[in-house]
């Protein structure tokens, strides 16, 4: 079973909590199909598609409660990469 792994490198990820940001780095120009926030017990926060391929994308997370979140990004090529943030914005 080949399951393609994308390199721990391929992406920056990293929530701002003073600016209340999800900040994304994608220095790899990797086209991206999906980027999708889940909360610790699994349930979907937030989905973005239809993302251009860019070096850096922001979300505002200051509509969202202080917690754990899992982000993960999905490739044109369904790779995926997911990495655990926490939320604090003092709610």
């Amino acid at each position: 079973l080949n399951i393609p792994v994308l390199a721990s490198d391929s992406f920056t990820v990293f929530q701002n909590n003073q600016s209340q940001q999800l900040n994304i780095s994608n220095p790899n120009d990797i086209a991206i199909k999906a980027i999708d926030l889940y909360d610790i017990s699994g349930k979907l926060i937030f989905n973005k598609t239809k993302l251009e391929a860019k070096r850096n994308y922001q979300f505002s997370t200051s509509n969202i409660s202080d917690a754990v979140y899992i982000v993960k990004i999905t490739t044109t090529n369904n790779q995926d990469f997911s990495k655990k943030i926490t939320v604090y914005n003092g709610k």
